[in-house]
């Protein structure tokens, strides 16, 4: 099975380390879930090679919650995240909007206003690589012939911490576990994406998005579950 992952790049050139590095993955032998080729001088394929956002830290202090949000469905949708964003301000409806969200920013299969995006749904003070991530890479790959999606058929976990309490609080950091892969392809890798929140004027707005890899190429059969690490991981209800 094709398995692919990503790292840290800047700039508006998202596309060509896609291809190499599904050349490359496609092309290895002998390779793992733990590493790359056995050939020393091979190009390195690891959990980087195909992100623009920066790799950030796992949630420190995630909360023993219960309930979890539905895996998105469908292709994402601007304006359902933009209702989800003022729908509520409890820690629930803040994973619900993170989850949808993360959605529309990974799932690049139709074009989007990147602009209405950043205006309304990310903070005023939001951090800079983020939101030049938003402006530059994602604007690029929307609707191109990069058709990223988040693998709904695989299993996706999420942990959150709350500050401010679970029915109001004024923050939440939400970590989101799942498959990435490419739409029409037996190809993807185990990620997370951590999406930080802030509560303003009866709206939740993201202040940052950052990445980290989990295996980049897992194991024929091998489950998701196997590489989270921490605590407080909860499974995603059925969308």
């Amino acid at each position: 099975m094709f398995r692919w992952l990503r790292t840290r790049r800047g700039g508006s050139s998202g596309l060509l380390p896609w291809l190499v590095a599904a050349i490359v993955v496609a092309g290895c032998s002998g390779t793992n879930g733990g590493g790359g080729s056995d050939d020393p001088g091979s190009f390195p394929v690891t959990g980087g090679q195909l992100t623009d956002l920066l790799e950030g830290d796992p949630i420190a202090e995630p909360g023993d919650f219960t309930d979890a949000p539905a895996t998105p469905t469908g292709v994402p949708d601007l304006e359902r995240t933009k209702d989800l964003s003022t729908a509520g301000g409890s820690r629930a409806d803040a994973e619900a909007f993170a989850v949808e969200f993360l959605h529309l920013i990974v799932d690049t299969r139709e074009e989007m206003d990147v602009d209405e995006m950043v205006n309304d749904l990310v903070a005023t003070d939001a951090d800079p690589n983020t939101v030049a991530y938003f402006e530059t890479n994602l604007a690029l790959k929307k609707g191109s012939e990069i058709r990223q999606v988040w693998r709904t058929d695989e299993e996706s976990w999420i942990r959150t911490q709350a500050t401010g309490g679970d029915e109001r609080p004024g923050a939440v950091s939400v970590e989101v576990a799942f498959t990435m892969g490419l739409d029409q392809a037996d190809f993807g890798s185990w990620v997370t994406h951590r999406i930080d929140l802030v509560r303003d004027d009866d709206a939740w707005l993201v202040t940052n998005v950052t990445f980290r890899s989990l295996d980049y190429m897992p194991a024929e059969g091998a489950s998701i579950s196997q590489a989270l690490d921490g605590e407080g991981w909860r499974a995603t209800r059925s969308g």
